[in-house]
């Protein structure tokens, strides 16, 4: 404080220099005491860490069975099922696939519907186009497959009467990112498109290519995608029918979303990086 003095007397000056040697004995007591602890943890540490390893499994146990037990409806033991081969196609049968997060009691007088899903394998084609007006439930589906899928693969149990798969190495999310639902455009048709990658795949290479019309060019598309062996499972999400199409330029160097407004003009984006290519 300013324009203050302060007073030490003699034998306040020799409180405060005895609590100074007696605050430095203390540390150095202290600092002596932990050395032995560390010492005494040290000569036990493959106890320790056995310890901590078998507590950060049962934790792990504990947590699953929690969410197992959350769940609404059958739940079963997932089945994963590797590739014996490059030309096999990875697949995802599910029956009766229940939401892992959602229950019917936060829907208030609603039910949440479980799907049956089916994609990729010898029977089913490798993706699934979802279309439908807003609100309808297709980014609620898109999620949940995904949570399911992220589920098998810790070791957790699924909300469904069966669910195998193939091992999946990412996950791809599109999103768009600027939407105006107020001035009524929703989705796709506003904003560039951008894909993230999670996983350990090769980066796509961008590569450009023709596309003529879209209603045309779909089914080709749409067929080669599901020839194709290489082509892993995907999903797609659009509001509208005839909105997105998935095209992979060969041998899949390239993965590109093609989109198609009301002005019947295509846009081609790079999945990859989300920027416009024509």
């Amino acid at each position: 404080m300013q324009g203050v003095s302060r007073y030490w007397t003699l034998p306040i000056k020799k409180f405060i220099k005895e609590l100074s040697q007696a605050e430095s004995e203390k540390d150095s007591k202290l600092k002596s005491i932990l050395q032995r602890l560390i010492i005494r943890f040290c000569e036990h540490h493959d106890k320790w860490r056995q310890l901590v390893s078998t507590t950060a499994e049962l934790d792990v146990l504990i947590s699953l069975a929690i969410a197992s037990d959350y769940y609404e409806g059958p739940t079963c033991q997932p089945t994963i099922s590797g590739l014996s081969n490059l030309d096999e196609v990875p697949h995802l049968p599910a029956r009766s696939l229940g939401y892992p997060v959602l229950r019917s009691d936060s829907l208030g007088k609603g039910t949440f519907v479980s799907n049956d899903v089916n994609i990729g394998g010898p029977d089913w084609a490798s993706f699934i186009q979802l279309t439908g007006p807003n609100m309808g439930g297709k980014s609620t589906f898109l999620r949940q497959v995904c949570l399911a899928v992220i589920l098998a693969q810790v070791g957790a149990y699924v909300p469904a009467e069966s669910f195998n798969m193939s091992p999946v190495d990412c996950i791809f999310v599109r999103m768009g990112a600027k939407d105006h639902i107020v001035a009524g455009q929703i989705g796709t048709n506003v904003g560039d498109i951008g894909l993230w990658e999670v996983g350990s795949r090769e980066r796509l290479v961008l590569k450009n290519f023709k596309v003529w019309d879209l209603s045309a060019c779909s089914v080709p598309l749409q067929a080669a995608l599901v020839k194709d062996p290489g082509v892993s499972v995907n999903r797609i999400d659009a509001h509208i029918g005839g909105v997105n199409d998935l095209a992979f330029s060969h041998p899949n160097k390239q993965l590109c979303v093609i989109t198609c407004g009301d002005d019947k003009t295509i846009k081609v984006w790079d999945a990859t990086t989300g920027a416009k290519q024509n």
